[in-house]
């Protein structure tokens, strides 16, 4: 038999990326130190399932993967994405929680409690950085041979802008990996 892959269009892309992170989630509930972290994950994940709703009726086409390239591009776009959304989701956690430790005077409302440990939440976003850095390479290289293999691919302007949301990503990542969140200016 010919493998495939269960991801046909936006929405099934999405639903994969939302159960990745449902997957972090429970090792979030299950780790001491990030525990907090799994609050914060649940608005991403609806998130992106309602993304992948909203692409999938202005953009209800579909996708083969006859190519080796196209499979690990689609590898590398999934998993290099749940690295982002994930420290994205770290990065929230870690303003949150310095700017708990800045104002100690504030009364108990306004603090978050059982917000994880700076250091843990900077180790833990480095690793992403870390991890998605490579994958969101590897996705981009192979989707450039893959419109290099098929010319008919028409310019339209979801393409476009899913090449530069990459480039713009890619540069982002790129910055991130090689200055730490304790250089960063307050």
């Amino acid at each position: 038999g010919k493998l495939s892959l269960a991801l046909s269009n936006h929405f099934d892309a999405f639903l994969v990326l939302a159960l990745l992170l449902d997957i972090m989630l429970l090792y979030f509930r299950w780790t001491r130190n990030l525990r907090s972290l799994s609050f914060f994950l649940l608005p991403m994940i609806v998130i992106l399932l309602l993304l992948g709703a909203i692409l999938s009726i202005v953009s209800p086409q579909t996708y083969e993967y006859g190519s080796i390239w196209m499979r690990v591009h689609i590898l590398t776009v999934v998993t290099g994405t749940a690295c982002f959304a994930l420290g994205c989701v770290g990065g929230v956690v870690y303003l949150l929680s310095n700017r708990q430790l800045k104002h100690k005077g504030l009364d108990p409302t306004h603090r978050w409690n059982g917000l994880p440990p700076l250091a843990s939440i900077e180790k833990f976003n480095q690793l992403m950085i870390y991890l998605g850095f490579p994958l969101l390479t590897i996705a981009m290289l192979t989707g450039i041979l893959r419109l290099a293999q098929e010319p008919e691919v028409p310019h339209t302007a979801l393409l476009i802008s899913k090449i530069s949301l990459t480039a713009l990503a890619w540069i982002v990542y790129g910055v991130l990996a090689h200055l730490p969140l304790t250089m960063l200016p307050e």
